[in-house]
């Protein structure tokens, strides 16, 4: 029959310490390499919004009042022209 190992309680929180120790003795490392990520632009994704919350007013209006919260992208939900 295979013997078991059984782990202590004092096993495991000593286990438990020396993982959280390291983990935090690598957050520099990490800060630094997420600070580097946020710096470089990233080919992933493309976030934007859609112009639906403006569908009472005309298009041109959503469209500067998305240029002006800084998004780069829009989609066009609902739209409303004076011909309508």
């Amino acid at each position: 029959m295979a013997e078991q190992s059984s782990v202590t309680r004092r096993g495991f929180l000593g286990r438990a310490a020396a993982v959280g120790a390291a983990s935090l003795a690598g957050m520099p490392v990490i800060a630094r390499s997420t600070k580097a990520a946020a710096e470089e632009p990233s080919g992933g994704y493309k976030v934007g919004i859609y112009t639906r919350p403006w569908d009472e007013h005309d298009y041109r209006t959503a469209l500067d009042a998305i240029a002006e919260a800084g998004f780069q992208h829009a989609g066009l939900m609902t739209t409303t022209t004076e011909g309508q």
